[in-house]
């Protein structure tokens, strides 16, 4: 079997808790309750690699429309959220000029040794961990911004 087989088989079983499919690319969907739909890039050439992202959960039509937020403060404020909250990094990403500018949340790390799988046993150890400080960064995103709603009305 291809590493990316390997890894697949790894993070389903890993994973059974949640409700996992393949995507076309190859990468492991999951739905976590309360959250939503993440994903897990695989990479044949870097199995080692885990990296898990919450896509595209707020935008910033989003942002100006709950919290009078323009694009300059939607980045000001996803800075700080990756100076703040360990170990989950917010992206921003525009897939068109006519489109708003899309936030989605990672989190990165070498689980094994260079061109090793992971062990399955770290996986299940860690994952609830990865997705809580996702949560953290999205619940961070939305604290900054209603403070500066709030700050903006007074």
């Amino acid at each position: 079997m291809s590493n990316i087989q390997n890894l697949q088989v790894l993070y389903v079983e890993a994973l059974d808790f949640y409700k996992t499919e393949l995507d076309n690319d190859g990468d492991v969907i999951i739905k976590v309750p309360d959250l939503g739909t993440l994903y897990l890039s695989l990479y044949e050439d870097d199995p080692e690699y885990f990296r898990l992202v919450y896509p595209n959960f707020f935008d910033s039509q989003m942002a100006y429309e709950n919290y009078g937020a323009d694009e300059a403060l939607l980045r000001s404020v996803v800075n700080e959220v990756n100076r703040s909250c360990k170990g989950a990094f917010l992206t921003l990403f525009r897939p068109s000029e006519d489109r708003p500018w899309d936030v989605s949340a990672s989190v990165e790390a070498f689980l094994a040794p260079a061109n090793s799988l992971p062990d399955i046993e770290l996986v299940k150890a860690t994952f609830g961990r990865n997705v809580a400080v996702i949560q953290a960064a999205r619940r961070r995103l939305h604290e900054l911004l209603q403070e500066y709603a709030q700050g903006r009305a007074n």
